[in-house]
């Protein structure tokens, strides 16, 4: 981990284009047997039917209904607004603030900032944000580099898609535009962000 000194500082990330798929649900835990197989971080899109065995878990943060919602056994299918589950167990059902999905865009930094440019809405995240790289593509991910008029501020380790957030040294600058570049295996992708103090959801990257 690498950052700058006496800085605050603000994610940068561009809202990119919404996904052509409705996605419900974030795996948080997951042990033993789910058909079909999922993984930490893995997204689910509404209307799957997730079948476990009788004495496996897990644990999703649902979207919808902004719950970190723990199962054991059954059939869970995800539904937009919650989860229906059969024949199994809720074991545990936390509210949390709404986790604030960013899409990356791939690109290289010739045409990165004309393509931020083409996007509404920025994505809203903490000043201490709670980081993760959702997908398959997380696997190849290596660093989140944080930057701020074409500067670096941070370079941070990706590890199996989880971002440590260094205590007490790093923070986000309220109302300031930053941009993220998650690099790794070849892979250069960036989005924009905006840091905001009333923001306080889990900030999920999807590359």
């Amino acid at each position: 981990m690498r950052f700058s000194h006496g800085l605050f500082i603000g994610l940068l990330g561009v809202a990119s284009p919404a996904y052509a798929v409705d996605i419900g649900a974030l795996v948080l835990d997951v042990a033993g047997e789910v058909e079909p197989g999922l993984d930490l971080f893995d997204e689910v899109v509404v209307g799957t039917e997730l079948r476990l065995g009788a004495e496996s878990e897990m644990t999703l943060s649902h979207y919808g209904a902004c719950d970190e919602i723990s199962i054991r056994g059954g059939t869970v299918i995800i539904g937009k607004s919650d989860v229906k589950i059969t024949g199994g167990s809720e074991l545990a059902r936390i509210k949390v603030d709404c986790p604030e999905p960013v899409a990356l865009i791939e690109t290289d930094s010739t045409n990165a900032s004309v393509i931020m440019r083409n996007f509404g809405r920025v994505p809203a995240v903490p000043l201490i944000p709670d980081i993760v790289v959702a997908g398959a593509s997380a696997k190849k991910i290596e660093t989140l580099t944080i930057m701020r008029d074409d500067k670096e501020v941070a370079t941070l380790p990706v590890k199996a898609g989880t971002i440590e957030w260094p205590a007490g040294n790093l923070f986000l600058s309220h109302q300031t535009k930053y941009t993220l570049v998650l690099t790794g295996d070849g892979i250069d992708h960036r989005a924009v962000v905006v840091a905001d103090k009333e923001s306080g959801g889990r900030v999920v990257l999807r590359p």
